[in-house]
């Protein structure tokens, strides 16, 4: 269903969806890429460094247990079975690390001088020029992880987003509540493994980054993410875990728009952009988020 029809209608719904998020921020809902810590809100712990992670309003429990608001883990396997993963997610780290970042980010700006051609009213063309000044818009609100990944999906091959452990967006997303959520039942698992004298244990599981969890910024990046792990016991009897986030970056139709301000025009606005990748303007592609996790000490999350 296409809700949008003209660049105009699109740019006026972004700039009202930004006002009213800016309001948000001023009344002190958002406070851009960091929670604003309060006795008020919400808040788990953080498994890996025992602190409290703070969501971005005050909708969830204050619990510092949240497994409940994650998918279980479908499947946890030990010793030999979860070693594959291990060396699995440690090769694609690695792999991760040999690119050369600096180059992507030039070559993706670079491409916008071919994607804004002179105005013509052929689906890709102006699908691809519209979502070119979208992607503008988000870096004025410093969304620039939103910007990057939109103006990515705007080529007609686009290749796989990958992120290593240590690198900035890797950081970025492990600070946020979304992966806090995430990381509880691992230590969990890695307790239970650790209980049973394994050595090695793995599982998997899926979550949603929602601006509540994980700020406007991931939010507008990544939505719901399947992601896998795996945990070996070193000689010291810590544990070092390894991550995989792994997102598909597209767009579904919204079939029932809410009439809620902001999340209407955020659904609005999604919706146009199906209707753009559904004539090729916008390419669907993998974002890929590796995180690395040592010191763990079985027992000190329970």
């Amino acid at each position: 269903m296409k809700l949008v029809k003209s660049l105009g209608v699109t740019l006026v719904c972004t700039s009202l969806l930004f006002a009213g998020i800016a309001s948000a921020e001023d009344a002190g809902h958002i406070s851009g890429s960091d929670v604003e810590v309060s006795s008020q809100k919400s808040y788990i712990i953080n498994p890996w460094n025992n602190e409290k992670v703070y969501y971005f309003d005050e909708e969830p429990s204050n619990s510092n247990k949240a497994s409940s608001l994650v998918e279980s883990n479908s499947e946890i396997l030990y010793e030999e079975d979860a070693r594959k993963v291990l060396e699995s997610i440690k090769a694609e780290n690695e792999e991760s690390l040999g690119m050369n970042y600096l180059s992507i980010v030039e070559n993706e700006f670079n491409n916008i001088n071919n994607l804004v051609q002179p105005f013509a009213l052929q689906s890709t063309l102006w699908y691809r020029a519209e979502f070119t000044i979208v992607a503008a818009s988000f870096n004025t609100f410093a969304w620039d992880k939103a910007a990057g990944f939109l103006r990515h999906s705007l080529t007609n091959s686009p290749a796989v987003k990958s992120y290593a452990a240590g690198t900035p967006y890797s950081n970025s997303f492990s600070n946020t509540t979304s992966y806090t959520e995430i990381s509880i039942p691992m230590a969990l698992a890695i307790n239970k493994a650790h209980s049973q004298n394994k050595t090695v244990v793995s599982g998997t599981g899926s979550n949603t980054a929602s601006a509540n969890n994980a700020g406007m910024d991931w939010y507008l990046s990544i939505n719901k993410y399947n992601y896998s792990w795996a945990a070996e016991k070193e000689s010291n009897g810590k544990w070092t875990v390894y991550i995989n986030i792994s997102d598909k970056y597209d767009f579904e139709t919204v079939k029932n728009v809410p009439s809620n301000f902001p999340q209407n025009l955020i659904d609005t606005i999604n919706n146009h952009a199906a209707d753009a990748q559904q004539v090729g303007a916008i390419t669907p592609y993998y974002i890929q988020l590796y995180m690395k996790q040592s010191n763990y000490v079985p027992g000190s999350y329970s």
